[in-house]
């Protein structure tokens, strides 16, 4: 890893282990940008593999993402979200605005989407969007 604060900079990891029966073999690249100390931009790309030597069986999963995060002041920021994964056939999209009232106090408004990528291979054929939802949340942090 390395160091927050940079304008560049470049996360890297490799794990292997146990997967219910099998094993899963995971390597991860994170490159971030920050234009400024208001503005960032992400990436992320996940590689699985997954095998069940028992069964003969294995596959493999792509994750790719793309972030933003955007703060107009120590108050309002915006972030949003976009992914693509092979497991699910889906992109999905979340965006967030949030602004914060004082110290434990905020107001979120987050909208998700997601559309279906591989429809025709499914019985009965999925429709292209999968889901979307707009929230309203506030939260508040009780101190004694």
């Amino acid at each position: 890893m390395m160091r927050f604060g940079r304008l560049w900079r470049i996360n890297a990891s490799a794990e292997a282990g146990q997967f219910y029966d099998g094993t899963n073999i995971q390597l991860e690249l994170e490159p971030t940008w920050n234009l400024s100390r208001n503005l960032e931009f992400g990436a992320n790309y996940q590689f699985n593999r997954v095998q069940f030597s028992d069964r003969d069986q294995e596959f493999y999963v792509h994750l790719a993402r793309i972030r933003t995060q955007i703060s107009f002041s120590t108050s309002t920021s915006i972030s949003a979200f976009m992914q693509y994964s092979t497991a699910a056939d889906l992109v999905s999209a979340n965006v967030r605005f949030r602004y914060n009232f004082r110290e434990g106090n905020d107001l979120w408004i987050v909208y998700n989407e997601g559309l279906n990528t591989d429809r025709m291979s499914h019985h009965p054929i999925r429709p292209s969007l999968d889901s979307r939802t707009i929230f309203l949340k506030y939260t508040y942090t009780f101190i004694r």
